[in-house]
């Protein structure tokens, strides 16, 4: 298990939950359409920074193991640690603003 995949998704839900849940603690449990006001966002918002942040490609997605069976928070842990890295990435700089 990646650990920075781990990161990127808590990170990246933390942020999207800050402004309706300050503190709210995630948990892998958590059913993302539970915690998230718009599940929409998913999509549109998240998967693309997590992609980012953890230094993993979308392409090739509907070959991925965990394509259309992401849940929960550990779903999408599980879904990011499967997608191909992107070769030279340098997590420092991914998650410095």
């Amino acid at each position: 298990m990646d650990t920075w995949v781990i990161r990127a998704v808590h990170d990246t839900l933390q942020r999207e939950l800050e402004s309706e849940r300050p503190a709210f603690p995630i948990r892998a449990s958590d059913h993302l359409e539970a915690i998230l006001s718009d599940p929409d966002d998913l999509d549109l918002n998240l998967v693309p920074e997590v992609a980012r942040l953890s230094g993993r490609w979308l392409d090739d997605a509907a070959r991925n193991p965990h394509y259309e069976r992401v849940w929960s928070v550990a779903d999408l842990v599980m879904f990011f640690n499967e997608q191909a890295r992107v070769l030279g990435s340098d997590y420092g700089l991914l998650f410095s603003r």
